[in-house]
């Protein structure tokens, strides 16, 4: 089998038999309103995010999706969804010790309630924020998740 490098929330690098990689789905929320988009920062990560995470065995996509912005950003979304992109990627999760090949999905997102938690949910987001989508080159923002909010404001004619 082949090697796959890829690397961990904190930047190192890690290489893996392709076979050892387990296999999950991701699912993430693009919430864009009045010019801003909302993105989460990780307490392990340097960078700025999409509000998401793992679908859960036995659980649907929307829920996962329903879940993880709740639990990220205490906000409530709507159950319609739209479809933006999505992308296979390796990823060393460095609490379990594993690699994970994950299928991400990316979804357009309305909220309809909740309270946002600013300063984050005291466990996997330090901190939630609004950012102008105009000055989105200031902030550290993986490549991979800057390709998506650019395809995201190309399809809403934001770019």
């Amino acid at each position: 089998m082949a090697i796959i490098t890829c690397e961990d929330i904190k930047g190192a690098t890690h290489q893996l038999d392709e076979s050892k990689f387990i296999p999950n789905i991701r699912v993430y929320g693009v919430y864009i309103t009045s010019g801003q988009i909302l993105l989460v920062k990780d307490p392990q990560a340097s960078f700025w995010e999409l509000p998401g995470g793992g679908v859960e065995q036995n659980e649907t996509e929307f829920a996962a999706l329903e879940r993880e912005v709740i639990e990220e950003t205490g906000l409530i979304i709507d159950k319609k969804t739209e479809p933006i992109t999505s992308f296979n990627s390796y990823f060393f999760n460095i609490f379990k010790n594993e690699g994970w090949k994950s299928d991400r999905k990316f979804f357009f997102i309305d909220v309809i309630g909740g309270k946002i938690l600013f300063n984050g949910n005291g466990k996997d987001t330090e901190q939630v924020k609004f950012f102008d989508i105009s000055n989105l080159y200031q902030i550290v923002i993986k490549p991979d998740i800057k390709s998506v909010i650019s395809q995201a404001l190309e399809l809403k004619n934001l770019n």
